[in-house]
């Protein structure tokens, strides 16, 4: 076997290493998006469920209930209390949030 051989046989192994390796790498990349996915996913879940517990207060949800059926019979006190109390600010930006990351998922 002469030097021409020995260096086309390790030019091919190397090829063959690079491949090898690439595939490693698309397969650990495919795997951190779906850990990415994830965690973004349970991220809005906790947010989603940490924005449901002002609504626990029987008062708040009594306040949640008449707004829902007329909204002219509350008080500007109440409608207050359930800006502030029911977190309104913090449910939007949920939403938005929510929506930006489906959004930048679907890309």
């Amino acid at each position: 076997m002469n030097w021409a051989a020995i260096g086309a046989i390790g030019e091919i192994v190397g090829a063959m290493a690079v491949v090898v390796s690439l595939v490693y790498l698309a397969i650990q990349i495919r795997e951190q998006n779906k850990e990415s996915r994830l965690a973004a996913m349970h991220e809005i879940a906790v947010a989603y469920r940490e924005s449901n517990i002002p609504f626990a207060d029987a008062n708040l949800a009594d306040i949640l209930t008449r707004a829902h059926d007329d909204t002219t019979q509350l008080t500007e006190a109440e409608i207050v209390q359930l800006i502030v109390g029911g977190n309104a600010a913090r449910i939007l930006i949920l939403f938005v949030g929510t929506r930006f990351r489906f959004r930048l998922a679907a890309a």
